[in-house]
């Protein structure tokens, strides 16, 4: 009787310590750097229409403030920077951050 009861109690601490991993939805992104703040572990990045895999749109064009969870990656951003990059975002609680960056030559000039 003590052994199941020592038993029931492990698979009842187990199932405490388990958390179902949260979904995440990745969306692409293409901007330019306008300024990295290190102490805040983020970037201000101009960017364009954020849209998912399928092309449906997550997020208008704007300026906004973006969580760099990715250290060596931060430290590489520059203002002026054309970048492109992942939009990571946690299903479960919305908060979203920036990963796999990337520069890319900048787009030449319209007419």
């Amino acid at each position: 009787m003590r052994s199941a009861a020592a038993l029931l109690l492990l698979v009842l601490l187990a199932g405490c310590a388990y958390q179902q991993p949260a979904s995440t939805s990745r969306f692409a992104l293409t901007g330019v750097v306008v300024k990295v703040d290190a102490a805040r572990k983020s970037a201000e990045i101009k960017h364009e229409d954020i849209r998912d895999a399928s092309g449906k749109l997550w997020m208008g064009a704007m300026t906004m403030e973006f969580p760099v969870k990715d250290e060596a990656g931060l430290a590489r951003l520059q203002a002026g920077q054309h970048i492109r990059a992942t939009v990571f975002q946690n299903d479960t609680d919305l908060s979203y951050w920036l990963g796999g960056i990337e520069e890319v030559a900048k787009p030449p000039s319209g007419p």
